[in-house]
Order: structure tokens, then sequence, then C-alpha cells
């Protein structure tokens, strides 16, 4: 079963790193023919901050992420028996 998920996950990047490069090299491409060289580099560059920014802020910071973790509850030791009870 775990192999059957890493392959089905390996071809499904596979398929998005290829479908990747071909819209950058077409973007590219049409920059050339077009005469607007810098435009398809800025456009990348844009969608690269993109993708860092909304890495940072998919997951939610923890306010407490980097303190160090609560010391145990303080145990009382027991009352001592009272005389004249039985237990």
């Amino acid at each position: 079963m775990v192999g059957t998920y890493y392959c089905f996950y390996s071809t499904v990047s596979k398929v998005e790193i290829a479908a990747g490069n071909v819209l950058a090299g077409t973007a590219l491409d049409a920059g050339r023919n077009s005469g607007a060289h810098s435009l398809p580099w800025w456009g990348l560059m844009t969608l690269g901050a993109a993708c860092a920014v909304s890495s940072t802020t998919a997951r939610p910071q923890r306010q407490d992420e980097h303190s160090p973790p609560p010391s145990p509850p303080r145990r009382d030791p027991p009352d001592p028996p009272v005389a004249g009870s039985s237990y």
C-alpha cells in the first residue's frame, strides 16, 4: 500500500513538473516573439515570490513554538492518616 502511494505521488509530481516546464518555456518564447524579453522573467519571479509567501503563511505559527515544554504538575504529598479512621 505504501509503495502504491509513493508511486502515485511520484507520477503526479512528474506530470506537474513537465507541465510547469512547458508553461515556462511557452512564456519565454512568447516574450521573445513579442519583443518583451523581460516580461516572462518578471512573471516567473512574481510566481516564485507568491509561492514563498504562501508556504510561510500556510501553516500558522504557534505562540509557544519556541518556548520550553511545560513542567509536570506539582504533586503534594498525601495527607497523613487520621487517628481512629479505618482505611
